[in-house]
């Protein structure tokens, strides 16, 4: 999708709990960095379907203290786009970069 670096704000999610004993997740705003996003492509499923999964996402980052801190689950913001990180991989190849597989929110509201 994009080959370029862009803004991603990253979002901490935190879960409380209501007056009736349910639980109810808040985010707040981590940090924001330069990420590269790629769209997924699995031949396999391009020979099957014919198409490319266009809901999620490879995100590089560059490997720092606040990158080392996100965790499944957390979420992501680029541009208007919400993304969820559902996968992290830290790139033992190349150690200045970290992998974050995204998955696109339906739910705007982040």
């Amino acid at each position: 999708m994009f080959a370029h670096q862009t803004k991603a704000d990253f979002y901490t999610r935190s879960a409380t709990y209501n007056a009736y004993g349910e639980e109810v997740y808040t985010s707040a705003l981590s940090f924001s960095t330069g990420a590269r996003l790629v769209t997924m492509s699995f031949k396999d499923e391009v020979k099957a379907t014919g198409t490319v999964d266009a809901t999620k996402f490879f995100c590089y980052t560059r490997k720092n203290t606040n990158t080392l801190t996100v965790v499944k689950g957390d979420y992501v913001k680029v541009g208007s786009v919400n993304y969820e990180v559902i996968g992290i991989d830290p790139k033992h190849g190349n150690r200045s970069e970290i992998m974050f597989l995204l998955d696109l929110l339906e739910d705007t509201t982040v």
